[in-house]
Order: structure tokens, then C-alpha cells, then sequence
């Protein structure tokens, strides 16, 4: 049996993710997500996953299956949605002020990159700005930046001072005419300091990635991160 319909069957955005939808369904009718996940969507067998049924789905906003695979990548039968961007990511903010509920996050393909009509930038976010509230973008984008160019900066000068150092020596022990000489041993232990940083850089990349994380979620189900799945999966 299909769901009542619900009084505020707010319709989605084009592109929009299935947990942002339910997401803005659930703020304007003051209600948890899970309260609307849970009719409709059903049990994936053998897993703690719940896959979305859109019949249910229609059924409580009043719109038929069709309507709602146009709008919703994940719902759409024969769209490879999984081949467009990583994650999903906010739209064209004029664009997303007629659709009420709260933030639209939408799945865009590789090709979106600006919205034509208000001439709004819709590229891919940088990846220093993930998991970081809008309003702390700008702060995170410019942190993201400074960091990309004082680490090489600071590394190059470093590097550099071993080779000169090095270098310095060889001629201090083997006469000025030995320049062309000299650059091996400079070089050597240039190399060499830099695989010593290299390596524990590594080690502690390696420590800070959390295991089992995924660039996709699967068709159907809403994002992991979101609240929407909170004890669902």
C-alpha cells in the first residue's frame, strides 16, 4: 500500500539528489527524514540497506514515477548517473530559490559547468571546501590556497639549502675547479632529504584515510553523509 499524499508535495529540482529531495521534503512538513524514508523505501536483502521504491514515491508527492526519473538521476532507469561528478554539490543559487524546503544539492554531469541563464558558475568544488559549511567556503578556499603554495615554497627552500650546503662542501674539500663535480654530491643528498620527508608524509596520508569510503553512493539509495540515512543503513 502507497503512502498519503503529502500536503506540501513539493517538486524536485532538475539534477537534484534523492536525499536532498527528501531532505527539503521532510523540513517543510517539520518531520524526520527517517519518518519519510522508511514507507518509501524497502529492505535490500541479505544488507542493512534500504532501496527506494518510486511508485511509494510518486504516491506521496503526487507526481508519477516518470516525472520524478527526469528530475532525479538516481531514479532515472537507463542514466549512468554514477559516471558524472564525485558528489553532489549545490546549483545556481537563483535557480535554486523557488524550490522551498532548505539547500538543493544536485548531481551534475562533467559537462555543467555554468548556468546559462544567470551566468552562474556551477564547476565542480574545490576540494578544500568539502564538508565545510557555505558560509566558511570563502575562509576554507583561501586556507586550501595558502596552504598549496606555502608547503612547496617552504619544501623548495629547505631542499635547496641541503643541496647548496652539500655542495659548498665538496668544493671546500676538492678546490673551486671541481664545480661541475660538485653538483653530484649536492644533488645526492637533495634526493635523499627529500624521499626522508617523502616517506613519514606518506605514512601519515595514508593514516588519515578513512576506510571503506566510496565515490559513489548506489542508485536509489540517499548519500551516506546525509542525515536522511541515519540508522537506515
Amino acid at each position: 500500500m502507497h503512502p498519503a499524499r503529502l500536503p506540501i508535495p513539493a517538486a524536485p529540482a532538475r539534477h537534484e539528489s534523492l536525499a536532498s529531495y527528501l531532505s527539503r521534503l521532510a523540513n517543510l512538513h517539520g518531520m524526520p527524514t527517517s519518518e519519510l524514508w522508511e514507507p518509501i523505501s524497502a529492505p535490500r536483502p541479505g544488507t542493512k540497506r534500504r532501496d527506494v521504491l518510486p511508485d511509494a514515491l510518486a504516491a506521496l508527492v503526487g507526481r508519477t514515477p516518470g516525472q520524478l526519473a527526469r528530475a532525479l538521476p538516481e531514479l532515472h532507469p537507463n542514466l549512468d548517473w554514477t559516471a558524472w561528478r564525485h558528489q553532489s554539490q549545490p546549483g545556481c543559487p537563483r535557480c535554486d530559490a523557488r524550490h522551498d524546503g532548505g539547500p538543493v544539492a544536485r548531481l551534475l554531469p562533467h559537462y555543467h559547468y555554468v548556468c546559462t541563464r544567470h551566468r552562474y558558475w556551477i564547476g565542480p568544488p574545490d576540494v578544500g571546501q568539502q564538508g565545510v559549511e557555505p558560509r566558511d567556503a570563502g575562509t576554507a578556499g583561501a586556507l586550501n590556497n595558502v596552504s598549496q603554495q606555502l608547503g612547496p615554497a617552504l619544501g623548495v627552500a629547505l631542499i635547496s639549502t641541503f643541496v647548496a650546503t652539500a655542495t659548498n662542501h665538496y668544493l671546500t674539500h676538492h678546490g673551486s675547479t671541481a664545480v661541475v663535480g660538485a653538483t653530484v654530491p649536492g644533488f645526492t643528498v637533495g634526493y635523499w632529504w627529500a624521499a626522508g620527508v617523502f616517506w613519514p608524509g606518506a605514512v601519515i596520508c595514508s593514516a588519515l584515510i578513512r576506510g571503506g569510503t566510496r565515490l559513489h553512493h548506489e542508485a536509489g539509495q540517499p548519500e551516506p553523509l546525509d542525515e536522511i540515512v541515519s540508522g537506515l543503513i
